[in-house]
């Protein structure tokens, strides 16, 4: 096999108070035999081809539902982080982890953000992990996501 290239792409993360850039390298490989190229698939994201890692969606879900912030308000936090985030790309990602209904997505997250700490989870983790697993779950599996049900991958 001959090594032809990396693909890279970089999400944003984001643990509170401090931003950082996770690299994710899918290599290419090309068998001369055969003539194919091999590359790893994308892993599946909440957002297809986004910038945001599931903790950082967590974070502005929670900040926005939970902790009752704007997004105007986020926005300029994250300036004074040195991290220029537009409000139109904080509201494109609010729009794509719920329904297309903004009322129906609010309760969503503040319902589970709220049945998170009646079950004695920190919210932004539980978050982060069901964003980290929903692209990927199967049907039977949402059950488990609830977080009466839910159990932590670490």
């Amino acid at each position: 096999m001959l090594h032809m290239g990396d693909d890279i792409s970089e999400k944003l993360d984001y643990e509170p108070g401090h931003f950082s850039v996770e690299q994710h390298i899918r290599s290419k490989w090309a068998c001369r035999r055969c003539e194919t190229v091999v590359q790893k698939p994308v892993d599946a994201h909440v957002i297809d081809k986004g910038i945001p890692t599931t903790n950082l969606l967590a974070q502005v879900l929670i900040a926005k539902y939970a902790d009752h912030q704007p997004l105007y308000q986020q926005q300029q936090i994250y300036q004074r982080a040195g991290v220029d985030l537009p409000r139109t790309t904080l509201s494109e990602w609010v729009g794509r982890c719920g329904s297309l209904r903004s009322g129906q997505r609010a309760a969503n997250v503040m319902t589970l953000s709220q049945s998170a700490k009646i079950n004695g989870l920190d919210p932004q983790r539980y978050l982060k992990d069901v964003l980290e697993r929903l692209p990927t779950a199967k049907q039977s599996d949402l059950e488990g996501l609830l977080p009466h049900n839910w159990r932590s991958r670490v």
